[in-house]
This record gives C-alpha cells, sequence and structure tokens, in this order.
C-alpha cells in the first residue's frame, strides 16, 4: 500500500458542522476506509493533540463527543489502533445514501448509462461537495498527480483500482460527459474533483425521472420570429440544410453537424429555430443557463450538451450549441479569476463530431479561430451574409408594410440605403411601431435603421442616387462604342456555367461611366451591388480579400450586377506594388474575375496605370470622353430646363447653345451637380445662371469658360 505525506494540520479546533442525513452513512464509510488505507494519519488533522474529529469518531463507531482532556485523547488514539488491527487493512463496501438520494443517483446513472465504479465515482464526488464536515476534512488530504488522486478515491470507495483510473479518464462517460471535471491543477481531492453543480439539486429532488434530468441540463428554444422568406438569400442552403436534418432525423444517423458562421445579429440562431419547427421537432438549447439560472462556463455548457446527446439518443430533436467558441477559450468572469476552459483535444472533439447521437447545430460568429481539423468534419455549413436588396425590400414590405405602414417608394428608399440583417429590420420596425402609436413612419424606421446600422458596421447608410431612371439620356454620352446598341445586347444577358461578363469603363471623372451601370441594371431587371474603396478595405491581413470573395459570392447568389467604382486601388500595375498586401489584393480579383459566372463592371479614371494581367480579363473595355455639343445641349433640355421660370425662346436656346459649345470638358455629371444645387437652394434660375454654373464646373477642372451674353432673360 502506497504512503502519502501526512495531513497538514491547520491549527484550529474542529467545529461541529450539522452534516446532512442523506449523506451521513456513506461519508462515514469513505472516512473509515481512509482511516484503513492510510494508517489511521485522518487522526490528528485538526486537533494538535491527536485527537480525533467527530466525523472520524462517528465513522469507526467511537461516539461524537470531542475528547477534553489528554486522557480522553489518549484513549481514543488507542481505540483507533484497536479498530485498524481489527480491520487488518481491509477495505469495507460503502453503502448507497438512503432516499431519495439513493434511488436519484440510480436514475442518473440508468439514465446516462453509467458503470459501477463510474456511479460510485459521481457518489463520492458528490459527497465531498455536499457534505461540510467532509469536505473540510478531505480538504487537508495533500495528493499531487493523478496516480495519487485515483488511489486515494479508490480506497475511499473501495472499488478496484484500474476501474476507477477509467471512470476518471478523459474518455469515459461521466468524465467526457463533464458530470464530473477532473482540475489537474488541484493539490487535494476536493479541488481536483468538480461535480456539477446541477447534479447537486437533481440528487435531493423528491421524483427524479428523465424529463426532470433533461430539463436541468437543456432548455427548448422559443418559437422563431422570423420567416423562411426572411432567409431568402440563403434560399439554396436553407433547403439542403432541411433536407439534411430531415434524413438524418429519419435515419436516426450519428455524426450529422450543421455549422452556422456569421456576423451578429444575421439570424443564425432563428434559422435554426425555423428549422426545427419546420421540421416539427423540439429544438434543445445547450448550455444557455446553468443548474442556478447563471451563465454557465464552457464546462458546464459543454456537460449541457453531451447529456443532452445522451438522453436524446433515441428521439426526434435537434440540439443547438450556440457561441461555439466558448469551447476553445477560457471565460473571464467579472472577478477576473480564469474559468477552466473545456477538454478540447482533437482527437475527442473529432470523435463527438463523428458520433453525436443527435443532429446538432453548431453556431459561431467567427469561423477564423477553429482549428480545420474540426471544420472539415461538420456535415454543412452555412455562411450567413447580409441580404441583398431585394430581400431586404421584401422583409421591410412584410414588418412595416400594410395599412399603417410605409408606402411602396420608402421601403424601396430604405431597402437601398440600408444594408442590415433581417432581425434588425424586424427590431426597427417593432420599435417604430411603438414610437408610432401602432403607425410606422418612414423618419421613424430610417432614424432606427441608421442606428442599427452603425452599431453593428460601424458604416453609413448608402447615399441616395440624385438622378432617375426617367431623365436619363444615353443618347447624350460620348464612349468609344455605340452605347445604346451596347446596351441592347446587354440586357439579354444572362449567366451561365462558364466566366461570366466583365466591363472596363475608364475615362474622365463625370462622363457616365458609373449612371450607365445602374441604366443597364434597369433594363436588366436587377439590381446593382456597389462596393466602395471603405466596404473592402481592411487594416487585417488577408481580410481585404475575404472581402472582395465576399461581394463576388453576394452578387452571385443575387444575380446582381457588381459594381467596383473608383477600382483604381485594386487595378494597379503590380509592378509597381511595395507591400505583399498590394500583391494579394490584386491576385485575388484576378481569380474572382476569372470564376464569377455574372456580370461584374469596374470604372476607372486611371486607365494607364491598370495591370495587364486584369486588363485582359474584362471582355469589354469601353472608354468614355467629355459630351459633343449635341450631347451637352440634350443634357440641358432634360436636365437644366424644367428648372427654369419659363421655356426657353428659339434665340435664347441658340446662345445656350453657343455657350454650351465653348465647354469642351462637360460631363453628365456637371448638369447633375448643377441641378442638384438648384433644387437643395430652391431657387429659379435663369438661363443665364444655369449656364455659368456649368461655366464654373468646367473651370475648376481647368476648361475654358468664355461667356457670350444673353439678350433677354439677363
Amino acid at each position: 500500500m502506497p504512503r502519502y505525506r501526512r495531513w497538514r494540520s491547520r491549527n484550529r479546533s474542529w467545529t461541529r458542522y450539522a452534516a446532512p442525513p442523506e449523506w451521513e452513512p456513506p461519508v462515514c464509510a469513505y472516512v473509515r476506509n481512509l482511516l484503513v488505507a492510510l494508517e489511521g494519519e485522518i487522526a490528528d488533522s485538526y486537533h494538535e493533540d491527536a485527537a480525533l474529529s467527530p466525523l472520524a469518531l462517528r465513522a469507526i463507531d467511537l461516539g461524537s463527543s470531542r475528547a477534553r482532556t489528554q486522557k480522553e485523547a489518549r484513549q481514543q488514539t488507542a481505540a483507533l489502533r484497536a479498530f485498524l488491527k481489527k480491520a487488518g487493512g481491509q477495505l469495507l463496501r460503502v453503502p448507497a445514501p438512503p432516499p431519495p438520494v439513493g434511488k436519484n443517483l440510480d436514475t442518473l446513472s440508468a439514465t446516462l448509462g453509467l458503470e459501477a465504479a463510474e456511479q460510485a465515482v459521481l457518489q463520492f464526488a458528490l459527497a465531498v461537495r455536499s457534505h461540510r464536515g467532509f469536505r473540510r476534512l478531505i480538504a487537508n488530504l495533500a495528493c499531487t498527480g493523478t496516480e495519487a488522486s485515483d488511489d486515494i478515491v479508490a480506497f475511499a470507495v473501495a472499488e478496484p483500482r484500474p476501474e476507477v483510473s477509467r471512470a476518471l479518464a478523459p474518455m469515459s462517460r461521466l468524465i467526457g460527459s463533464g458530470l464530473v471535471t477532473v482540475k489537474p491543477d488541484g493539490d487535494s481531492i476536493e479541488q481536483r474533483l468538480c461535480p456539477d453543480a446541477r447534479l447537486i439539486d437533481l440528487v435531493l429532488e423528491r421524483h427524479l425521472d428523465r424529463e426532470r434530468i433533461l430539463s436541468a441540463f437543456l432548455s427548448l428554444a422559443s418559437p422563431p420570429t422570423l420567416t423562411e422568406l426572411d432567409f431568402s438569400h440563403l434560399e439554396g442552403e436553407v433547403a439542403t440544410a432541411r433536407c439534411l436534418l430531415s434524413a438524418a432525423l429519419e435515419a436516426r444517423r450519428p455524426g450529422v453537424n450543421v455549422f452556422l458562421y456569421g456576423p451578429t445579429g444575421a439570424g443564425k440562431t432563428e434559422l435554426a429555430r425555423l428549422l426545427a419547427r419546420e421540421l416539427g421537432v423540439e429544438l434543445h438549447l445547450a448550455g444557455a443557463i446553468d443548474g442556478r439560472g447563471r451563465s454557465p462556463d464552457a464546462q458546464e455548457r459543454l456537460a449541457s450538451l453531451l447529456v443532452g446527446h445522451r438522453l436524446l439518443a433515441q428521439t426526434r430533436a435537434l440540439v443547438l450549441f450556440d457561441e461555439m467558441e466558448d469551447l476553445f477559450q477560457a471565460a473571464m468572469p467579472e472577478d477576473s479569476m480564469p474559468r477552466v476552459a473545456a477538454r478540447m483535444s482533437k482527437l475527442w472533439f473529432n470523435r463527438l463530431l463523428e458520433e453525436n447521437p443527435v443532429p446538432t447545430l453548431w453556431i459561431t460568429n467567427d469561423a477564423g479561430g477553429i482549428d480545420p481539423a474540426f471544420l472539415r468534419r461538420f456535415t454543412y455549413s452555412i455562411e450567413f451574409r447580409p441580404p441583398g436588396e431585394l430581400q431586404r425590400r421584401r422583409i421591410l414590405a412584410r414588418h412595416a408594410g400594410g395599412e399603417d405602414g410605409l408606402a411602396p417608394h420608402a421601403l424601396d428608399t430604405l431597402a437601398r440605403r440600408y444594408e442590415v440583417s433581417a432581425a434588425e429590420i424586424a427590431t426597427a420596425a417593432q420599435a417604430a411601431c411603438l414610437v408610432g402609436g401602432g403607425a410606422i413612419e418612414s423618419a421613424a424606421m430610417d432614424r432606427f435603421l441608421r442606428a442599427a446600422l452603425r452599431l453593428g458596421s460601424r458604416r453609413k447608410p448608402v447615399p441616395q442616387r440624385a438622378s432617375a431612371e426617367g431623365s436619363y439620356r444615353l443618347d447624350a454620352l460620348r464612349a468609344s462604342v455605340d452605347l445604346p446598341s451596347l446596351v441592347e445586347q446587354l440586357a439579354i444577358f444572362t449567366p451561365g456555367d462558364g466566366p461570366g461578363l466583365s466591363l472596363c469603363l475608364h475615362g474622365p471623372p463625370g462622363t457616365g461611366k458609373t449612371e450607365l451601370v445602374y441604366h443597364l441594371a434597369h433594363r436588366m431587371g436587377r439590381r446593382v451591388l456597389a462596393k466602395r474603396v471603405s466596404d473592402l478595405e481592411s487594416c487585417w491581413v488577408g481580410a481585404t480579400e475575404a472581402n472582395i470573395a465576399r461581394a463576388f459570392d453576394e452578387a452571385d447568389a443575387e444575380g446582381a450586377i457588381l459594381l467596383l467604382d473608383e477600382a483604381d486601388t485594386f487595378l494597379r500595375d503590380r509592378r509597381g506594388a511595395i507591400m505583399q498586401w498590394e500583391l494579394s489584393m490584386t491576385n485575388e480579383l484576378l481569380q474572382q474575375l476569372d470564376i464569377f459566372r455574372g456580370l461584374v463592371a469596374c470604372t476607372t479614371n486611371l486607365m494607364d496605370e491598370l495591370d495587364e494581367a486584369l486588363l485582359r480579363r474584362f471582355a469589354l473595355k469601353v472608354e468614355f470622353f467629355h459630351v459633343s455639343n449635341e450631347g451637352a445641349l440634350a443634357l440641358f433640355d432634360t436636365l437644366l430646363a424644367p428648372l427654369l421660370a419659363a421655356p426657353l425662346e428659339a434665340d435664347d436656346r441658340a446662345l445656350v447653345a453657343e455657350r454650351l459649345a465653348l465647354l469642351t470638358r462637360l460631363g453628365p455629371g456637371d448638369f447633375a451637380v448643377v441641378a442638384r444645387r438648384v433644387r437643395l437652394l430652391r431657387s429659379t434660375p435663369t438661363a443665364h445662371d444655369l449656364v455659368a454654373a456649368l461655366e464654373a464646373e468646367v473651370a475648376a477642372k481647368g476648361g475654358p469658360s468664355r461667356t457670350i451674353g444673353f439678350r433677354r432673360g439677363e
């Protein structure tokens, strides 16, 4: 029998504690066995004169009176020696606790499939936590290393040492399920063995059954607040996940795991609830709260998951584990003391993913911190991205439309401006309805959506476009190709299996490059997914490339035209690159252009500085010029003439044409700027005022601004 260093003495008198009666029989047996195994070293744990503690006295039937004199102490010590001699080193059987604890322990063991040694270890760990006197006594038993602690537990429970070691192994049902945690850094038994706090309450239940155990470890998810229409931008992925989970439930196939990842508020949890409702099964949340209504740590959450798998193995149900990243890092509670993270070896977690008996949905906000060895074992994964403009329009109409809701044009404006999730739209609609007394106003929705956008992504709303489709003059533009004919040909383009269509629109600023893309989208019945430099660039390594890839994926999923406006940053010649990220950014754009099946348009003012390899990827290159005299007059008639107090007479129109002919660097953007300025100032200009404003715009660019007088209306 191995020897251990003597128990530490705390030099303080024993304090009698009110012992829980249901734990008294097994605790006395544990103490008795430890006395036998450790040759009486427990005798002088708490008293400097070697008097026995009341607990030790009760354990060997010597009474519970405390030795008050040296003579009584010597008598008790002599009685202990006689007891040990009679025992002869034989450990005695540990009795089961009286009802209800003993019966509840049997119920727990049968429900969770624990073996005899595992049940004995579980009973011992619960006794240490439940019996304060025993906990005080055993806290002084110093043990270092796994072998010493396994020996002590085996002595106390009177079970064979190999079986106790198997029960305390990481892969056992007792430890692997998280019912008991073994902390390797503990220097005593009570610090090393930590049973789940929920078990302490469960064993005291009057009538413990499977349903009560299940409710202690898992909670039912609430019904979803979103519908399938809210996830129309993920229609294909959602249908695949639904089919997979349905087949797994029917076949009771183990190892089925669906991984949902994406930014906060994208609707991952709502989709899990929606899938459960559509499949007609219950969704159980693993690790939502601990046994006492508090936020659980990683170990408690893992125990909840594993116990749930065991209890739900033969039922039609789904399990949801949210915030999966908790399993891979230690939590830091308010007291700044690190909690113990779950034992997450690759082998152990891989087995969990391959053998879990219940289809499980895993949710995380960031998949970057998870080992690729784990990621490849997920059966199916869905990346959540913000819904596109068309999907946002449908979601807004459902939550904020109707008789007391927003008009169609307001829904269009909000859908275009705010790139928010379905959950954020639903929350904003509820808030707007609350402040509006049941009615939803456009201004209120605008405020709430703006706040949600800034809080979630620190971004600003997409600016509204000033020009309307009805005022667009394609015939007024001047380019290297016949634009009306080109638009007619592109309008019938449909994505196929091969590479898509790529356009490079280049030329001076304000010549109509960006506006042509929006006009083409209107003709094709599609939306424009415009990405600015601020949308794609990031200070983090690899994040810019990921944003570029995500933009192409989003356009492909929505069937939108991808517009990279002012894309000089991404298209510059790599021979002039200084930093590595400049090369990788351009390389990523090259790869995406090769595999993208839709229509992508890039606009630039710096054609001479573009990368040659990128230029070869563009199927069409269209150069834009400043407008001709006829085009300038056509734009004046369309955009500026309606702002005059009275229609132009023939002579005045001739003077306007003559003055516009002297402006050699006019573009459609100049006319749009002047028209927008007049509307903002709410003025009634004359023809002279409008032409002078155009001359000022050209002068700002360095062009000629010679004036000719008007005969009337000046």
